[in-house]
């Protein structure tokens, strides 16, 4: 990580802008190519108040957006049996559903009432929005070779894990994982299959919010 992982997330970037401003996804993701157009949150939706629950779904939308002249295996995970159009309308509604309970430990959960993912709602807790190991279920722990907290399995930051989980959720919605409720080992090969298909833009994400 350090000096190379941010030359390589700042290399994915720019070849991923050429490819956004005719992407379906350029009403969702318009704005997150960069770190400095982050800020452009009126281009997404807005409900949950804190940023990094906005800036992780942007990054989420990042990864499975078009690649100019390139193949992106997170895109066609998600797009299976669907059309780009598709899957943009339900993860705009899904980011919309987003809530943060701030009493409810956990790290993030999916509702998705009679399978209709356009009905498909999520809810984000403290877990989620932590960036050490003080919360439980973070899956983070220190790294002293990098000097940060990384997670366990992936060696994900926990920007970069934020959008890891919104990925995960979002197969939920779905219907491309199985359902891992009060199941770790179900929800660990899950998270395994997110990060087969994504991980390569996940790791190529900027490191900190």
């Amino acid at each position: 990580r350090g000096d190379a992982a941010v030359a390589a997330a700042t290399g994915w970037n720019r070849g991923l802008s050429g490819g956004l401003e005719t992407a379906l996804f350029g009403a969702l993701v318009a704005g997150f190519a960069t770190e400095a157009s982050q800020r452009r949150y009126a281009h997404a939706p807005q409900n949950p108040t804190d940023p990094k629950i906005n800036r992780a779904f942007g990054d989420a939308a990042t990864a499975i957006a078009p690649i100019k002249g390139k193949k992106n295996p997170c895109l066609d995970f998600f797009t299976q049996g669907r059309t780009l159009a598709e899957v943009s309308k339900i993860f705009s509604n899904f980011w919309k559903s987003a809530t943060h309970d701030p009493q409810w430990g956990g790290n993030a959960g999916t509702r998705n009432a009679g399978g209709d993912p356009m009905a498909a709602t999520v809810r984000v807790g403290s877990a989620f929005l932590a960036d050490d190991d003080r919360t439980p279920g973070t899956g983070l722990s220190w790294s002293a070779v990098n000097n940060m907290y990384l997670t366990t399995l992936t060696n994900l930051t926990p920007r970069q894990n934020r959008a890891a989980t919104i990925l995960h959720e979002f197969a939920h919605a779905l219907g491309l994982i199985p359902s891992d409720r009060e199941n770790p080992a179900q929800s660990a090969r899950n998270d395994a299959i997110i990060f087969e298909k994504c991980g390569t833009i996940l790791d190529a994400l900027p490191l900190k919010d």
